[in-house]
């Protein structure tokens, strides 16, 4: 790091986690492929394709992050979500972000897809009759319940978080200190939550706020709700059931909360990143 203070040699380092993750992603996500489809039991019903559709999207989420390298930077009143370069030869300035528009469309999927699956998994034990819903044309409805919130998620980043000429300002200069790039060059949205001149809301981007917030919550909500019920009344369910479909109920469960705990990587992995820039919400304001 230079005696600058800018966090170009943290980059670097952030950088190299999404690469470990694409690389695991692909590897140990194809091996889970082969398994699922050559080794699977018929037994296992839709939830082979279930599990099948979550690993691949992990996969291309994996993909998108190594392609669009976002970057996550807190400043004061300021939240800067950029990416330091013209991801696709997108490089105008309506479609610079689209990548990173769309980086956030497959987080929300994904976070989607893996409600689904809790939701999948109560019904196999409680409600068999609705398992219907996973087959045949009916499986759509998930596909399109995915698909809303991952556009929901992607296009509310888009529009309520577009970079106008307050909050480009008020990055402008620190940018420029800790990565030495002009902000207007860079693919980038942000989150100003008040007017750094006259302390006033800025609505438009406190209403993408609300939009992250609402659908994190909700699917994470789903999860808690069909997890915690799952768990408390799973014994008195399978307790009539075999030996071996028992196992297999309570395995099921316990995948379920890994992949939770798994899922939380791309969170921290963020998060982390932020923190590598030595707590730059520390920075002075800029006059």
């Amino acid at each position: 790091m230079s005696s600058e203070g800018n966090y170009l040699f943290w980059i670097s380092v952030t950088h190299f986690v999404p690469q470990v993750g694409f690389f695991a992603s692909t590897v140990l996500g194809s091996i889970l492929l082969f398994l699922n489809n050559i080794g699977c039991q018929k037994i296992f019903g839709s939830y082979k394709h279930l599990i099948s559709s979550f690993t691949t999207l992990g996969m291309v989420f994996a993909t998108v992050e190594i392609l669009v390298f976002p970057n996550v930077h807190n400043y004061n009143a300021g939240f800067l979500f950029f990416s330091f370069e013209n991801s696709l030869g997108l490089d105008g300035s309506k479609t610079r972000n689209i990548p990173l528009a769309g980086y956030t469309f497959f987080h929300s999927a994904t976070i989607s897809l893996l409600s689904v699956l809790f939701i999948y998994r109560y019904w196999a034990i409680f409600d068999t009759q609705k398992l219907l819903l996973f087959k045949g044309k009916k499986a759509l409805l998930w596909v399109a319940y995915c698909s809303f919130f991952g556009f929901q998620y992607a296009l509310g980043t888009y529009f309520f978080l577009e970079l106008d000429s307050i909050s480009s300002e008020y990055f402008r200069e620190e940018v420029l200190i800790r990565y030495h790039r002009n902000i207007s060059s860079l693919p980038a949205m942000s989150i100003v939550a008040y007017d750094p001149v006259d302390g006033s809301v800025r609505w438009w981007n406190i209403m993408g706020i609300l939009n992250i917030c609402s659908i994190v919550n909700f699917q994470y909500g789903v999860m808690i709700y069909w997890g915690y019920t799952m768990h408390t009344r799973m014994e008195e369910r399978i307790k009539n059931f075999s030996e071996n479909m028992r196992k297999h109920h309570k395995q099921f469960f316990k995948s379920l909360v890994l992949q939770v705990t798994g899922y939380c990587r791309t969170i921290c992995n963020n998060y982390f990143r932020s923190l590598l820039q030595p707590l730059s919400c520390l920075s002075p304001s800029p006059s």
